[in-house]
């Protein structure tokens, strides 16, 4: 990765870092020296510090590049999709039950009204 080599570049600690982007730093050392997987939100956090893209944070193009994209983000991505669909069905089912409780009561409502 080139987190470390665009860190010493601008002479920031890792504790630098960790003020920029609120990842702790014993896991940017990880992440650094690759014995943590890096997530999204790793890519985006550290690319935001540096004011670069995301992608200049992997590997060098061709290969690994793909290779990182494929077999690391994208399961990660599509982990998050399910987990955002089943939080909007959710959301869909709960306000569906609160509808019909606020339909039952207005009828009644109504009901004790007119009679």
């Amino acid at each position: 990765m080139e987190a470390k080599r665009l860190r010493n570049e601008r002479g920031w600690s890792l504790a630098d870092l960790e003020r920029l982007t609120g990842i702790a730093n014993p896991h940017l050392s990880s992440l650094e020296r690759g014995t943590k997987q890096w997530l999204p939100h790793h890519l985006l956090a550290i690319a935001g510090a540096f004011g670069c893209s995301p992608r200049d944070l992997l590997p060098g193009e061709g290969e690994s590049t793909t290779k990182f994209v494929v077999e690391e983000l994208s399961p990660t991505f599509r982990a998050l999709a399910a987990q955002q669909a089943t939080l909007v069905r959710r959301l869909a089912e709960d306000i569906d039950r609160q509808l019909g409780r606020l339909a039952e009561d207005l009828e009644r409502l109504a009901g004790e009204g007119g009679g």
